[in-house]
């Protein structure tokens, strides 16, 4: 994920313009600490004392993740069609 990142200027851009605790080196933990592990919390421990400023971060992470997921998965369809389209 992070070498798909970093060979995508604007996906390089939004991360490090929008989102400061996200790094491209480290982008499994960050999602992992700054995503998973406060939306665990709220099941797990029945810690809801999040604020909305708390729950758009989250929002934003995730989106972020699926925005990356989502590109990657096209540029795999494009090189299979290729793939296919030249054998």
């Amino acid at each position: 994920m992070g070498d798909f990142v970093t060979s995508k200027t604007h996906l390089r851009e939004q991360i490090s313009k929008g989102f400061t605790s996200i790094k491209i080196g480290s982008l499994a933990a960050d999602f992992q600490g700054h995503l998973f592990w406060p939306r665990n919390r709220v099941p797990h421990w029945g810690d809801a004392k999040n604020s909305y400023q708390d729950a758009a971060k989250c929002y934003s992470i995730a989106n972020l993740g699926l925005t990356i997921l989502r590109e990657m998965d096209l540029e795999r369809r494009k090189i299979l069609d290729q793939a296919t389209a030249n054998p």
